[in-house]
């Protein structure tokens, strides 16, 4: 609405002034040197009136040539320099013409004037009023830009990335990129959850971080939205306006499990994955209710007792298991995060993935990581793999996932030549 006031008060300011003679004699006054009954300002008043769309009661000689020829001279010598033809500004002019008869009357009454303080008055409330409107973006995503280029994980210090975080859901325009990108989106259609949708997730943020206080439900929605995100990095690699949304999910998890909500979602091998790494770094130290937590999950799932040291964790790597291959040691950088399944057009076209496939692209990489060779042959997977290299170019992790499945065919090539002999 103020943009359309704006843009309307605008226009009929522009069309008022082509046609106002208040304005004409205040430009006279100012700039030109003519006596107000002299022959010049006539001559003047008829060139305009002819060329210029200027209205005046009673209407100047238009016909006397020489008085145009004369006001010509004078229009070039004193206001060429600052007016072209108003035929130029097409819109106002045609307005202009429209309502010709009524211009005179309307500029005796001080209608420029009043459009002048309605476009004005707008314009400095359209100003205030910007951050916040959705139109904050035109300043927010230059910023957001800026800002994602130079602060880094593990350098910057936390306040700033998380006020480069709370900018950036500024900066969204949504635009919907990030969700036609996403793996996981195709998820909505069974799952009737729009926080699954990247583009909606931003929304709820916002919401949750300005009103700090949501209905159950809605967290509850907002966390499954963050956890069912495999973190391929998709949405982040696309985003025209530089927003890290990796970034800014693995900073709501965050803030979820520090608020109690950690229970659940915590069971996320990408949510673990996440602490153990910034812990290490020491980047992070998780509250007690994190640590609490993450130790409930590991003694009811693991059956362990006691207290955990988070900062003991890792991650297991088996490198060599494959044997020297490049592709073979890459397989220990895997955390789990099922982009590979999720990508994967075999398992998209299977009814009965359980029983078709057996194990799944990631659970054949959870597999390998523990040295279950035998269940990762008899997989079904394996061999239905149409090697298109799907789940190797999405994976974040930049594990030659499709490459490691053929060096495994060759393995179990090998074996059963090796008992046949």
């Amino acid at each position: 609405m103020i943009v359309s006031v704006i843009v309307l008060s605008g226009l009929l300011l522009e069309t008022a002034k082509l046609s106002s003679y208040s304005a004409f004699k205040r430009m006279v006054n100012e700039y030109g040197d003519f006596d107000e009954d002299g022959d010049d300002l006539k001559a003047l008043e008829s060139y305009w009136s002819k060329n210029f769309a200027l209205v005046k009661e009673p209407e100047p000689f238009l016909n006397n040539k020489e008085l145009l020829e004369r006001g010509q001279g004078l229009h070039e010598m004193s206001c060429s320099s600052c007016h072209t033809n108003p035929k130029w500004a097409f819109l106002s002019y045609g307005v202009n013409r429209a309502i010709k008869p009524a211009l005179f009357s309307l500029d005796k009454s001080g209608i420029s004037l009043f459009l002048w303080y309605i476009h004005i008055i707008f314009t400095f409330g359209g100003l205030a009023y910007l951050p916040f409107s959705k139109m904050f973006h035109i300043i927010t995503t230059p910023l957001s830009l800026v800002l994602n280029d130079t602060i880094k994980e593990g350098i910057s210090d936390k306040n700033n990335i998380e006020s480069s975080l709370i900018l950036s859901l500024d900066a969204c325009t949504h635009c919907g990129m990030c969700t036609d990108t996403c793996l996981v989106a195709i998820c909505f259609e069974q799952i009737p959850n729009p926080n699954i949708l990247p583009s909606e997730k931003i929304g709820s943020i916002k919401r949750f971080l300005y009103r700090k206080e949501l209905p159950e439900q809605e967290i509850r929605s907002l966390l499954e939205g963050l956890e069912i995100c495999t973190n391929c990095m998709k949405c982040t690699s696309v985003c025209p306006s530089g927003i890290n949304l990796q970034r800014l999910w693995f900073y709501m998890r965050e803030r979820f499990y520090e608020m109690g909500y950690g229970e659940i979602s915590m069971l996320s091998p990408v949510s673990l994955y996440r602490f153990i790494k910034l812990n290490g770094r020491g980047q992070v130290s998780p509250s007690e209710i994190v640590l609490k937590s993450m130790n409930k999950i590991f003694e009811e799932y693991y059956e362990q007792d006691g207290i955990i040291d988070i900062s003991k964790v890792n991650i297991i790597h088996k490198k060599g298991l494959l044997g020297s291959s490049s592709h073979g040691g890459t397989f220990s950088y895997c955390y789990n995060c099922k982009t590979c399944t999720v990508s994967c057009p075999v398992v998209r076209c299977s009814d009965e993935v359980r029983v078709s496939l057996g194990l799944v692209p990631h659970q054949i990489m959870h597999a390998l990581s523990l040295g279950l060779f035998e269940s990762i042959f008899k997989s079904p997977m394996l061999w239905k793999c149409l090697g298109c290299y799907q789940c190797q170019d999405n994976c974040p992790q930049g594990v030659q996932i499709t490459d490691i499945f053929y060096e495994l065919k060759n393995m179990a090539r090998s074996i059963i030549k090796e008992r046949n002999e």
